[in-house]
């Protein structure tokens, strides 16, 4: 499962129901981001000595996932079509989607509303992710 910056950034700010699930999906191994995400943290970060640690801890926990040939093809079409249909997402969304796309990962993001118009794009939903969902929809 691929992490977007947004999911990220609200665990490291500790915000449920974000921490719970995410803190229980990081016993499985299986997180992972985009180098693109990681650039966002990096750059996002106030650079004091506590969040600047907290934010390599959390990268150091994760699999970073370069943008290769393939990807960059892949969110290159992307821009392309959405551009010319009027419904650009931004170039660090394309170049996520990308990755996602090609490396057939799934994308955990609380954006849907720019996720959701690139096709073929697995998008997973917090809700599914654990016993909090009645918490995350009173919170709506």
């Amino acid at each position: 499962m691929l992490l977007d910056s947004d999911v990220l950034i609200d665990y490291l700010k500790g915000r449920e129901p974000v921490r719970t699930a995410l803190r229980n999906l990081f016993a499985t191994g299986r997180l992972q981001t985009t180098v693109i995400n990681q650039f966002e943290l990096l750059a996002a970060s106030r650079q004091t000595t506590t969040q600047s640690q907290a934010v390599a801890d959390l990268l150091s926990t994760l699999k970073i996932i370069g943008l290769d040939s393939e990807s960059a093809f892949a969110a290159g079409a992307i821009r392309r079509d959405l551009s010319a249909s009027g419904a650009d997402i931004g170039m660090a969304d394309c170049l996520i989607a990308g990755i996602a796309i090609t490396h057939s990962l799934q994308l955990l993001t609380q954006n849907r509303r720019h996720f959701e118009r690139v096709p073929r794009l697995q998008l997973v939903e917090l809700s599914s992710l654990g016993p909090w969902t009645e918490a995350r929809r009173e919170q709506r």
